[in-house]
């Protein structure tokens, strides 16, 4: 049985897989007849057939350029298990490949038009390097990983969704939706292209969302920048959701929708705001745990290991180590780091908070990081009482 998003993913692909497979049947006729045709014509019958797959599956850039190349429609690169792709970017990211292959998957991000020269398949022109990426990576690769990742964006160009190890009262899809969603996606692929506009109050809408998302990444700026990083990236992400909404809204008449309106716009930002930001915070939040050097990171791990409700500055300076020599101002900082993302409350004056209050979410959301620290805890206080004995 493989992991739970396993199946998830790939029922959401299914559609496409469908699709895909008529592409193979179409393509292995036409390269059939091709065949007969340049055998009988004595190779003057032009070029092969191409295979348009939108699902591309264990794919080098160099394959993945000569997909974009033949698709005008686009791909998306599906990973079941994205822990090895990482892990090689990151591995060899010194390498001149690697380091071709990351600033190419960097610049898939915005799309627009590419070129290739490829020595041993000659130049290869896209139309759009656009991609989309759907795939998995589990929570032990992940935490290693998030250890060791760069700041260039690559990370952040990502979505992540947590999904918990059980999941409960949960029951089989509707057909009804099964077969909703197959339309949607059915439609959408068949989509002409369009220029797609904001109206001017939707575009007012992006301008305070964006406003916003200023202010957190500056706070962020200095302190956490790999989720500095992806709050920058919420901007376009916005747009893009906008759009996604409003074509999914318009599927069956995509030939007359064109415009995003404020409805769309505030949807998708509630999405960035109650699902991607929260996730991006859990999926960066394993770096932070793995920091022996963050003040942050030291006090989110008592918190956990203890069960922590309420915190005082005397908690911290008596009962972590690492909190022992720290001024008053550069313990609220520590705080103020967990406070960002929702892990404590100030209380009193936020300046110089009394104390903190802790958010219960955090205990449900780390439980496995609490139980970890904890056990590690008492081994090493088991440790210190045998070598006392």
């Amino acid at each position: 049985m493989g992991p739970i998003w396993a199946s998830s993913m790939k029922a959401a692909l299914a559609p496409l897989d469908a699709i895909d497979a008529v592409r193979r049947q179409i393509y292995a006729d036409a390269r059939g007849e091709w065949e007969r045709a340049e055998k009988a014509d004595k190779g003057n019958n032009g070029p092969p057939p191409e295979l348009k797959l939108g699902i591309v599956e264990d794919a080098t850039v160099e394959k993945l350029q000569i997909r974009q190349s033949e698709n005008t429609d686009g791909v998306i690169v599906f990973k079941d298990e994205m822990a090895s792709w990482f892990g090689a970017l990151e591995k060899y990211a010194g390498g001149k490949a690697a380091h071709y292959d990351r600033g190419y998957y960097l610049s898939c991000y915005d799309g627009g038009p590419k070129t290739a020269d490829r020595v041993a398949r000659g130049f290869v022109s896209i139309d759009d390097c656009g991609i989309d990426f759907l795939g998995g990576v589990v929570g032990d690769s992940l935490r290693e990983l998030t250890g060791k990742v760069q700041n260039d964006g690559l990370f952040q160009r990502f979505i992540p969704v947590h999904l918990p190890k059980r999941v409960r009262g949960t029951g089989p899809v509707s057909r009804e939706l099964v077969d909703y969603y197959d339309r949607v996606i059915r439609d959408l692929n068949s989509m002409p292209a369009l220029a797609i506009e904001l109206d001017p109050l939707a575009d007012a809408a992006r301008k305070r969302y964006s406003d916003e998302w200023f202010d957190l990444q500056d706070k962020l700026a200095g302190h956490w920048e790999p989720m500095a990083a992806a709050v920058a990236k919420y901007d376009n992400l916005l747009v893009q959701l906008a759009a996604i909404l409003m074509l999914i809204e318009n599927h069956a008449s995509l030939g007359t929708a064109r415009m995003i309106n404020s409805k769309h716009v505030h949807r998708a930002g509630r999405i960035i705001d109650l699902f991607v930001k929260p996730n991006h915070v859990r999926f960066f939040m394993a770096t932070v745990m793995d920091s022996d050097t963050s003040a942050a990171a030291q006090a989110a791990l008592w918190i956990l290991a203890n069960k922590v409700d309420e915190v005082l500055p005397s908690d911290l300076t008596r009962k972590i180590r690492f909190f022992r020599s720290m001024s008053r101002d550069d313990i609220t900082a520590a705080m103020d780091h967990l406070a960002l993302f929702g892990w404590v409350r100030p209380e009193g004056d936020p300046w110089r908070p009394k104390g903190w209050t802790v958010n219960p979410i955090v205990h449900e959301m780390f439980e496995d990081e609490a139980t970890r620290e904890a056990e590690r805890r008492s081994e090493v206080h088991s440790k210190i009482l045998g070598e006392v004995e």
